[in-house]
C-alpha cells in the first residue's frame, strides 16, 4: 500500500515521473493513513519496513520500528476504534514515529500476568525506544517514539 499513498503524494507536487519508491528515497518525512480493522497492523508494519529499506535503516532498527508500531496501531484499532494514522520522520540518525487516533481514552501502561497475551506493548516501547510520550489533545491523541539508526551505513539524515 506505501505505493498508492507515495504515488497520491507524487501527484500533489506534480512529479509523476519518479518512482515511489525514489520518491520514498527523497522525502525524510512518510504519512499513511488507516481504517481502524484487524489489517491496520500489518499494511503499517509493511510501510515502515518498506519505507526504512529505501532509506538504507539497519536491519535490527527496522525490526525494532516493525515491532513497535504494530503494537501501536494495534492498541489503537483494538482501544480507540478510530482512524490512525502513522507519520515517520527521519533526521539527523533517528527514526521518529508518531501513531495518531481520535479517541480520548487515556494510555495506561499495564501489568500483565504471564499468561495474558496482552498488555506488553507499551512495555516493549518503554524498553526498546531510546525516548517516548504521548501527547493528548482535543482531537485525540499521538504517541510518538523515536529510534536512534544505524549509525554506519544509514542513508536517514
Amino acid at each position: 500500500m506505501p505505493a498508492r499513498g507515495a504515488q497520491r503524494c507524487l501527484w500533489t507536487y506534480g512529479l509523476p515521473w519518479i518512482s515511489p519508491t525514489t520518491l520514498r528515497t527523497l522525502l525524510t518525512v512518510a504519512v499513511i493513513e488507516l481504517r481502524p480493522e484487524p489489517t491496520s497492523p500489518g499494511r503499517a508494519r509493511r510501510f515502515v519496513r518498506s519505507l526504512m529499506s529505501d532509506w538504507g535503516v539497519g536491519d535490527q532498527v527496522v525490526d525494532d520500528a516493525e515491532l513497535l508500531v504494530t503494537e501501536l496501531v494495534t492498541n489503537a484499532v483494538i482501544h480507540a476504534r478510530t482512524a490512525v494514522t502513522l507519520e515517520v520522520e527521519a533526521a539527523d540518525g533517528t527514526v521518529r514515529f508518531k501513531v495518531s487516533d481520535e479517541s480520548p481514552r487515556r494510555v495506561e501502561i499495564k501489568s500483565p500476568s504471564p499468561e495474558s497475551a496482552t498488555g506488553r506493548g507499551l512495555i516493549l516501547l518503554d524498553q526498546i525506544a531510546s525516548e517516548w510520550e504521548v501527547t493528548h489533545t482535543a482531537a485525540g491523541k499521538h504517541v510518538s517514539f523515536s529510534l536512534i539508526t544505524d549509525q554506519h551505513g544509514s542513508a536517514v539524515g
